[in-house]
């Protein structure tokens, strides 16, 4: 945002207009060197940012406008239209009415709410009109949170549906469960979500994080479709997968189950919910529709990291931890920075990054220079980075990266990191985690090195698999001794200063190195590969510019110098 008046969309009311009025810019901004001043003429939302560095802290938002709430007491009761819409999906009154379900007013017919409460007042409702239609389904004030979350204890199992309608179908069953607010997204790529949609829809889980965190399983019982897999398989990652149970229903959704098959069917299938795979023993039913698509479309690969010659020995996985290493000032943490802008500009990722040598503004700097690909700081002879790349470029930053920044001068804790990712996942759903280096994380005094590093790559590990993202952990290597012609081997894993565990536990190691002698070329040492379709041990060259701070592949005439 340039320095100045400004008008753009309310973030929190732009979603309550009508399909006509979507593009309406209610929020008026000014922004000056020291912070942005806003207010919103809809909503009447109002307050000041000040502009500091670009640090995440995972906090509730402050400056959360006022939302319109309505009473329970003013909710119109349902009428015969409405009883006979829930008996025809052999739904009862008694069970709308433990939801507050009220009749709505809709000038398409008539139509049923369903209440979103929060602090015993609604908070936001769904309608949906009893005539099947295409757009049969419009917001009061945008949910944001699971509904029927009233109901649920801290400390209970939590089951989820995917629809309204679903979570009264369990009431039916004597189930307590809650329903997603805005249903399964409709963009699924490889049976994922597309990483474009990991936004605002998914504040529903941060909001009910206090539950999810004290129940001891939750059961994803969402719709048996693509769509819903891909629900599933977010929430999961969002959550933990170690702490989910599927259900596979027999028919599309809870209430399809209900109305075909009655109440048993719908205990027996919520009884045979499976545990998310993780690790342990699981019979081929957890397997079998991977090892079909193993048979007709092969192993695939890891994400492309943006370098041609890269992806040849080395492709990024989910749920893997990869160590990278390096001499002193061999760019190691440069390369780790510009895979990281080079999944984020071709993927769309997010990350969250844990750079403890790296001062959050220069750290910022120097990713929005490796995304223009133009020096940051005034360059002798080449063109800097423009004020409107500038400004363009911190949105970006905002857009795919959180920093895990420890500003009260102490050693961040294993458990207050891993705890801070966990929310990073759940919140904002990043993919990639970077930890660089390993050495600022503190160690326990009873603890030495080699059963620190140990454990510290268990639990990033155990992290990675569970929330389905890939890990990278820079570390030192130990003092070398030069050879015979004064240089220095590339260091690999056994190197490592602490513990031969860098090597042993890792996934994937890569070392970065560069000689003087065959500079711009940089080496790239891909030293161990531990599952063989994401890639294999090998070395590549890159050409560095120092000025970007970037990695490009060879071209043209440089090839011959390889």
């Amino acid at each position: 945002m340039k320095f100045g008046q400004h008008k753009t969309r309310c973030p929190w009311c732009h979603e309550t207009h009508s399909k006509q009025n979507k593009l309406a810019t209610d929020l008026s901004t000014h922004r000056d060197a020291e912070r942005i001043v806003f207010k919103c003429h809809r909503c009447e939302a109002e307050g000041i940012i000040p502009l500091r560095d670009n640090v995440v802290k995972f906090e509730p938002r402050t400056n959360e406008p006022p939302r319109s709430t309505r009473a329970l007491s003013e909710l119109p009761p349902l009428q015969s239209e409405h009883i006979a819409w829930l008996s025809a999906r052999r739904l009862s009154l008694e069970a709308a009415q433990f939801f507050n379900c009220y009749a709505a007013s809709w000038s398409k017919g008539d139509a049923i709410g369903f209440p979103y409460i929060v602090d015993g007042a609604v908070d936001a409702s769904k309608v949906r009109l009893l005539a099947e239609k295409n757009d049969g389904i419009r917001c009061w004030q945008a949910p944001r949170t699971f509904f029927g979350i009233q109901h649920v204890k801290e400390g209970d199992d939590l089951l989820i549906v995917e629809g309204e309608p679903d979570t009264l179908a369990m009431k039916e069953c004597g189930v307590a469960a809650v329903s997603v607010p805005n249903g399964a997204p409709k963009t699924v790529k490889g049976g994922t979500i597309d990483p474009a949609n990991d936004d605002g829809k998914w504040q529903y889980v941060w909001n009910s994080k206090a539950i999810i965190d004290a129940a001891p399983k939750i059961i994803l019982a969402v719709d048996m479709d693509e769509q819903g897999d891909a629900l599933a398989e977010e929430l999961a990652r969002r959550i933990g997968k170690a702490k989910c149970w599927r259900v596979r229903w027999r028919e599309k959704d809870a209430n399809e189950v209900l109305i075909k098959h009655g109440v048993g069917a719908v205990l027996e299938d919520v009884n045979r919910a499976e545990p998310w795979p993780v690790e342990g023993l699981y019979d081929v039913e957890h397997f079998a529709k991977d090892v079909r698509t193993l048979y007709t479309e092969g192993l695939g690969r890891g994400a492309p990291t943006g370098w041609g010659v890269i992806d040849e020995i080395y492709s990024v996985a989910p749920g893997q931890l990869t160590t990278i290493t390096g001499l002193p000032g061999s760019g190691k943490s440069e390369w780790a920075d510009n895979l990281m802008v080079n999944l984020a500009c071709n993927l769309n990722w997010r990350f969250a990054v844990c750079s403890f040598e790296n001062e959050p503004r220069l750290h910022i700097a120097k990713l929005i220079s490796k995304r223009v690909e133009a020096p940051f700081f005034r360059s002798f002879d080449r063109r800097r980075v423009s004020e409107t790349e500038l400004e363009a470029g911190l949105e970006w930053v905002k857009d795919h990266f959180l920093f895990v920044h420890q500003d009260n001068g102490d050693l961040a804790d294993l458990d207050s990191i891993i705890e801070r990712l966990k929310a990073a996942v759940m919140r904002y759903g990043v993919r990639g985690v970077i930890c660089d280096p390993y050495n600022f994380i503190a160690r326990p005094r009873d603890m030495s090195e080699t059963e620190f590093v140990s454990l510290m790559m268990t639990r990033l590990k155990v992290f990675a698999m569970a929330h389905g993202v890939h890990v990278w952990l820079v570390a030192h290597p130990q003092k070398l001794q030069r050879g015979a012609d004064g240089k220095y081997a590339p260091p690999r894993g056994y190197e490592i200063s602490g513990s031969a565990n860098f090597f042993n536990k890792t996934d994937n190691g890569i070392t970065i190195h560069r000689d003087m002698d065959e500079a711009p070329f940089v080496q790239v040492h891909v030293w161990k590969i531990r599952y063989s379709w994401c890639g294999q041990v090998g070395e590549a060259k890159l050409i560095y510019d120092r000025d970007t701070t970037t990695y490009k592949e060879p071209r043209g005439e440089t090839e011959d110098l390889l």
